[in-house]
């Protein structure tokens, strides 16, 4: 991989995930039931970035206002492609 280049994290991904849950004011509870899925499965997630899957990540995005970008790469968004 080359020096610099930024990549998704599933540790850090999950932190985020936490966070924008967090600043929506969801607990992970409320957030399991938005989601129709289980509190555990919430909790796997924020902890290690375990794969959510597609249909679900997509209605967090949604439900809490959240780009796919922010979550996979922090603010500073997606690593440049090279041409």
């Amino acid at each position: 991989m080359p020096s610099g280049r930024r990549t998704a994290d599933s540790t850090a991904i999950g932190q985020r995930m936490r966070e924008v849950r967090e600043r929506a004011g969801y607990t992970v509870e409320g957030l399991a039931r938005l989601l129709e899925t289980t509190a555990e499965a919430v909790e796997a997630w924020e902890a290690s970035g375990d794969k959510m899957p597609l249909e679900v990540f997509y209605c967090f995005c949604q439900y809490l206002d959240a780009s796919p970008d922010e979550i996979l790469y922090g603010p500073g968004g997606p690593p440049p492609r090279a041409h």
